[in-house]
């Protein structure tokens, strides 16, 4: 599509032109305009205006970022609001869980799950809301996880799991400098911990998990039990929260967190269908626009 050029052309621009600034401007502009008149592009006025762009340039900086890009990106002050953090998050989920067959509602589903109980234990509309961005990032450094380990039919090795474990750390650098959603990122980052201490990364213990992380703990749980796997088919509801009434009892996921579950599914609550999920991620989100994180 003519997108598709316009975007390869302009990762060229800026592949050539760091490669040969470190000898002279003169150089990179040749250079430049070299490798684009011998490019076969099928959208001749693309290619065009490309070129006209860069020989009527005076200053590369306009057209291309030649600032450091963490200090770019860490030192700029600005306070998100709730829907375009929603925005930016949601295309993170679809390219997370879109990577897998087995995970392509995982996200979505924790996070609808976790809203939902929140709502129920919490009574208060910013919880929940604090609850649905947790669980759509609690996966994002899945990203780097390689499909080999995700789609593996049998146990993972050793190195296997410690790589698979790695996703919790690298979903923490992936979002860290967002200074407003530090609360929400501690608890995503602790989706894993247990409150007997046997949880990653951290081994924390039940006085430092906060009821938010022990929400998505279990909510974790009980959507990755009824998913199918790889190297297994998903269960059933009550399979499933036997499963967890059994991790309560051995002291490693929250009781109230788990009696909430259990009640709602009681009273006929359903996971959403995927169909459903879809719509969610891209349908605007009805929150305040004035609401600060």
């Amino acid at each position: 599509s003519r997108l598709a050029y316009i975007i390869h052309i302009a990762d060229i621009i800026s592949n050539v032109y760091r490669r040969e600034s470190m000898n002279s401007e003169a150089e990179a502009m040749a250079q430049l305009l070299k490798v684009l008149e011998s490019m076969n592009v099928p959208y001749r006025d693309i290619k065009s205006a490309a070129m006209d762009l860069l020989e009527d340039l005076v200053d590369f900086s306009m057209v291309v970022d030649t600032k450091p890009h963490v200090d770019y990106f860490t030192n700029v002050k600005r306070i998100f609001k709730i829907d375009e953090i929603l925005r930016i998050f949601k295309i993170f989920v679809y390219l997370v869980d879109f990577r897998s067959p087995f995970t392509r509602n995982h996200s979505s589903s924790i996070a609808t799950l976790a809203r939902d109980v929140a709502s129920e234990m919490m009574k208060s509309s910013f919880d929940s809301m604090v609850m649905y961005i947790a669980g759509l990032i609690h996966d994002f450094g899945k990203l780097g996880t390689p499909l080999s380990i995700l789609h593996k039919p049998g146990g993972l090795s050793k190195c296997e799991g410690m790589v698979m474990k790695r996703h919790v750390a690298d979903t923490f650098r992936i979002t860290r400098h967002m200074s407003e959603i530090s609360e929400i990122l501690n608890v995503a980052v602790m989706h894993h911990e247990r409150l007997d201490g046997s949880g990653y990364p951290y081994g924390l213990k039940a006085p430092d998990i906060p009821m938010k992380a022990r929400i998505l703990q279990v909510c974790d749980v009980f959507v990755a039990l009824t998913e199918n796997r790889p190297y297994r088919r998903g269960m059933d509801y009550d399979s499933a929260l036997k499963i967890i009434e059994r991790d309560v009892r051995n002291g490693k996921l929250d009781p109230d967190v788990f009696e909430t579950l259990k009640n709602m599914v009681e009273n006929g609550y359903r996971l959403p269908e995927e169909r459903t999920v879809i719509d969610e991620i891209f349908e605007p989100q009805s929150t305040n626009r004035s609401t600060n994180l």
